[in-house]
């Protein structure tokens, strides 16, 4: 799922990169009409949320590990250890 998440949120931002280029060109003059500002705020709210997508994927990535530990428990430190007599 995460996989699908950043691949989505990275094919988002890529879409939106290429709507503002194709926007910004010279050759789109001629047609170009003011853009409605219910377009402008999903455009925002989708370039928001791909990058609070991306974030989350990374910080679950990041504290997966300390939170799912595999493996021994952590010795605490400053401790001894019990002699066999």
């Amino acid at each position: 799922m995460l996989i699908l998440g950043t691949i989505g949120a990275v094919i988002n931002l890529a879409v939106l990169a290429r709507v503002w280029t194709l926007r910004s060109r010279a050759s789109a003059n001629w047609r170009r009409r003011a853009v409605p500002k219910k377009e402008l705020r999903s455009e925002r709210l989708q370039l928001a949320l791909a990058i609070l997508t991306l974030i989350l994927v990374g910080l679950e990535t990041w504290t997966h590990p300390m939170v799912h530990r595999t493996g021994p428990p952590p010795t605490q430190t400053g401790t001894i250890p019990p002699r066999n007599h």
